[in-house]
């Protein structure tokens, strides 16, 4: 598509004839900036330089240090796709809100044999744990388990929904660690907003999301293994939502960002006659959808591409109809 530049706020816009869909886009932006080792060893530049060492959990007084971290727990990766045996700098797709990664099971694989991982939220088969943990603990437990797999950088990262956020968290962890990111995903979710004063002080529930139509409607006659299933998605949901309203993103210096930021954008936003319902929830989630081309963005990490998609968030990768407990 055509690249309009924006340099009033250093966005660009893509605009194109055809409808091409968000894994044809995600794979032309790795494809296009992620080399393959073959590609490197071609390069004349050295490699960086990159101290793997574990991150530090967060930044309070280091008496708090050891609680938080005895209640992370360890985060799990999933091969989507891709040959084991490739050294080529895997893409690591976070869990969205429900903490699975099943939504990202229909991205067709990569050239070259590129791995491309779903990281699992730790509490995915058990939200009732989750207690007082932070987007910052989440995406900690989600550096570990992403440098088991890739110990240094370049990384390539991304998310939906609230895995976008969880995306650029971990981008931040790593990128304040002095790695490289060559690559920032995020596929439709606005950047997140204030807490409203309509949502101060509240506590999420289950039946809160169920309500608010977040989920999607429920599969006709769904069997029983469904329904659990469906019962720990709404609870994680709405535990991943109450940290993102208790979640400040600190916008990253110039310097220490991705090389690249991309966001994906459905046109029709949350959609339309999928019994959504328009309440304090939904309207703080898509609270900054509209206020500027990256939805929010280029605040926090400067300059980002806009990749816009003729659908609406819960088409965009046809969730959820992949079961997360498959994965």
């Amino acid at each position: 598509g055509l690249v309009t530049p924006n340099s009033s706020n250093g966005t660009s816009a893509v605009k194109g004839s055809g409808k091409p869909d968000v894994t044809t886009l995600v794979l032309s932006i790795v494809a296009r900036e992620v080399p393959s080792v073959a590609e490197q060893r071609r390069s004349s530049a050295p490699p960086p330089a990159i101290d793997p060492a574990p991150l530090p959990l967060r930044d309070p007084a280091p008496s708090a240090v050891p609680t938080r971290q005895a209640k992370t727990k360890a985060a799990t990766t999933v091969l989507l796709s891709g040959l084991v045996s490739s050294t080529d700098p895997a893409l690591f797709l976070m869990a969205d809100g429900t903490g699975g990664v099943g939504m990202y099971v229909p991205f067709p694989p990569l050239s070259s044999g590129r791995r491309v991982y779903g990281v699992e939220s730790p509490y995915v088969r058990d939200p009732g744990s989750m207690g007082d943990c932070l987007v910052e603990d989440l995406a900690t437990a989600f550096v570990a388990a992403i440098r088991k797999i890739q110990p240094a950088g370049p990384y390539l990262l991304g998310g939906y929904a609230a895995g976008a956020v969880y995306a650029w968290e971990v981008s931040r962890q790593l990128l304040q660690a002095g790695e490289t990111v060559l690559g920032l995903l995020l596929i439709d979710m606005p950047a997140p907003a204030p807490v409203s004063a309509a949502l101060s002080g509240t506590i999420l529930t289950p039946e809160q999301i169920e309500e608010a139509g977040l989920m999607g409607p429920a599969s006709v006659g769904a069997g029983k293994n469904i329904r659990e299933v469906r019962s720990l998605q709404k609870q994680h949901l709405a535990a991943a939502l109450q940290m993102l309203l208790r979640y400040v993103p600190q916008p990253l210096p110039p310097g220490k960002r991705p090389a690249r930021s991309t966001v994906f954008v459905a046109q029709h936003g949350l959609g339309k006659g999928r019994g959504l319902v328009k309440n304090p929830i939904t309207e703080w989630i898509d609270a900054n959808r509209n206020r500027s081309p990256t939805m929010g963005w280029e605040s926090l990490v400067g300059a980002v591409e806009r990749r816009e998609l003729e659908t609406d968030h819960f088409a965009l990768l046809k969730y959820p109809q992949v079961c997360h407990s498959k994965c």
